[in-house]
């Protein structure tokens, strides 16, 4: 890595780009949102155009017996940008694809670190193709663990739509879950599976180096000339025990030493910073940059870890007195305890300002603690209060708000207790708060267990239908087909996540969307019972949720059919009980 996700971002210069394939169009002029950009960026009149046609041809000629090549290399090339093909298949729950995913992904990191270039990518197949953002993300990771373990190829993943509970925004989000725990997940298309870092994460100088001059950039030749400074000044008393972190860890469960993350901004462009751990889970941050700045690190795959550090009281920010001095600031430091062993509050004055703002040990834990019970938990109130878009916010919430919480007794003495319903020293509103909390996860829970895999068998057979892409006449009736799916699919989002969204609103939504598409679906794809039959399904699958008889399969194709149910539906939906 590193891995960054920005939204929208463009390709930086030398990069080898790689967009989404299809097995869905036969015809390169047809491809849309995933292959937008590609066609942007790569003229249409160019040789890449026929040669992925041909691939299209052979494949849709043979009714599908012939498979895309999960990856085509380097098939465009503008001015420093080279541009390839990954294509993954349709999501099928009933098979096992995560191979054939994997090797999208693989062909696209191999490649760039063959080509010793920076790696543009996008989410692959978690719009129509229904691959879930989550499972997306942990094999995106895990490939490029595998294929790239001492994290030295720049990697762009672009957002194009980080709009709440957009699958761009779900598949960042998963993404950097996985890249700030102490583990990360292999996934396969049923579960997900820990599985323990790689050891290799922490690596000693010359492993580094090394590893750094295998892919030949001008941002690893960079980091290679840092890497050399730094190891340049240490001594031989504790030098075994500076090393670099290579890949992402959980800094608590590092052993005693000295630690430099090397990261790429860019170009020539650079940053690094040291981590001291004195003993397990006591890790200090040596940073060169100013406290605001801290917030929004740069250094991603870590910014939630050094963030909850700074709240501890464990960043020591120092500021190079000459611009662009942070490297001899660091390279300092690692010297000073490959001499003694300890870093601290060490400060080399010529180095670094006087007016370095250094933290004081927190104690607010402490403070806490001692307040009284009642008021210890006003302010666990406060901090839990507000809204929540999603199911497992609320399960976190309802543990944090439970844990059992110290107080001071009248006489003095420390106890504990725990905050349970009913118990009358809870304060009205942290009782009625952690009430509805509950109430909405078991409502939330009986959605998921009970409605939630008829709505994703409903919208299952809009998805193949959609898939079909051989038998769509129009290619304004496809992009509509498309939209639909993805709308019903966003209702679905909305309606699982959050309570207040009823079964009835769920229906009324489903019914505005195939209504306002049904006459053109009809005309152009001979959807009209299809859609009479899905609109009937989603209301079955969410009204009392166990039975399929509250409005038999529309078997006719006529338009007729299709207003007859809209008109039933809106006579009979009624809310989950």
């Amino acid at each position: 890595m590193p891995i960054t996700t920005p939204t929208k971002g463009k390709p930086s210069p030398g990069s080898l780009v790689v967009c989404a394939g299809t097995v869905t169009i036969p015809r390169v002029s047809g491809m849309g949102s995933g292959f937008n950009l590609f066609k942007e960026i790569f003229s249409m009149n160019s040789p890449w155009v026929a040669t992925l046609q041909t691939h299209l041809d052979n494949h849709f000629s043979k009714n599908h017996s012939v498979s895309m090549p999960a990856y085509l290399s380097s098939i465009a090339t503008k001015d420093e940008l080279v541009g390839s093909v990954a294509t993954v298949p349709v999501f099928n729950s009933q098979l096992d694809q995560t191979n054939r995913y994997e090797d999208a992904v693989r062909g696209a990191v191999k490649d760039a670190i063959k080509l010793g270039r920076p790696l543009y990518i996008q989410p692959l197949g978690i719009g129509v193709y229904g691959w879930k953002p989550e499972i997306a993300a942990t094999l995106f990771l895990k490939v490029i663990q595998e294929e790239d373990p001492h994290d030295q190829l720049n990697i762009t993943i672009p957002m194009f739509n980080a709009s709440a509970n957009s699958a761009d925004l779900r598949f960042k989000e998963a993404l950097h879950h996985m890249l700030t725990s102490d583990s990360v997940a292999a996934a396969s298309a049923d579960d997900v599976v820990r599985v323990v870092p790689d050891s290799s994460k922490i690596v000693d100088f010359d492993t580094y180096i090394q590893s750094l001059e295998r892919i030949a950039s001008r941002e690893n030749r960079t980091l290679n000339t840092a890497a050399r400074i730094v190891q340049s000044t240490l001594a031989d008393a504790h030098k075994d025990n500076v090393k670099v972190i290579a890949g992402v860890v959980n800094l608590a469960t590092l052993e005693p030493g000295y630690y430099l993350r090397f990261i790429s901004l860019g170009g020539e462009n650079f940053h690094l910073y040291g981590v001291e751990v004195t003993a397990r889970r006591d890790v200090i941050v040596h940073e060169n940059i100013a406290k605001s700045r801290f917030n929004n690190h740069a250094d991603l795959p870590y910014r939630d870890q050094l963030n909850s550090l700074a709240r501890q009281g464990k960043v020591y920010f120092r500021t190079a007195l000459e611009p662009g001095g942070g490297l001899d600031v660091h390279a300092d430091l690692a010297s000073q305890y490959s001499k003694t062993g300890d870093v601290g509050r060490y400060q080399n004055q010529g180095l670094s300002s006087a007016v370095t703002v250094l933290p004081q040990p927190i104690v607010a834990a402490v403070a806490m603690e001692s307040l009284p019970y009642a008021t210890q938990l006003e302010k666990r109130f406060e901090q839990y209060s507000h809204a929540y878009k999603t199911f497992e916010e609320r399960t976190q919430a309802i543990a944090a708000l439970e844990k059992p919480v110290r107080y001071v007794a009248p006489g003095g003495r420390m106890s504990f207790e725990t905050a349970i319903i009913g118990n009358d020293s809870l304060p009205d509103n942290y009782s009625n708060l952690l009430r509805s909390l509950k109430a909405e996860v078991q409502e939330l829970t009986t959605r998921r267990t009970f409605y939630k895999p008829r709505v994703i068998a409903a919208l299952v057979e809009l998805q193949r239908e959609v898939g079909m892409g051989n038998q769509h006449s129009s290619t304004g009736a496809y992009r509509t087909a498309i939209n639909l799916l993805k709308t019903l699919n966003e209702a679905g989002i909305q309606y699982f996540n959050n309570p207040a969204i009823t079964a009835q609103t769920f229906t009324e939504t489903c019914r505005v969307a195939i209504s306002k598409v049904k006459n053109e679906l009809e005309n152009d794809l001979g959807w009209g019972a299809m859609l009479a039959n899905l609109l009937k399904s989603l209301v079955n699958a969410v009204t009392f949720g166990y039975t399929s008889g509250l409005f038999p399969p529309e078997r006719t194709k006529s338009v007729e059919a299709a207003e007859k149910a809209t008109l039933a539906l809106n006579e009979s939906v009624r809310p989950a009980q």
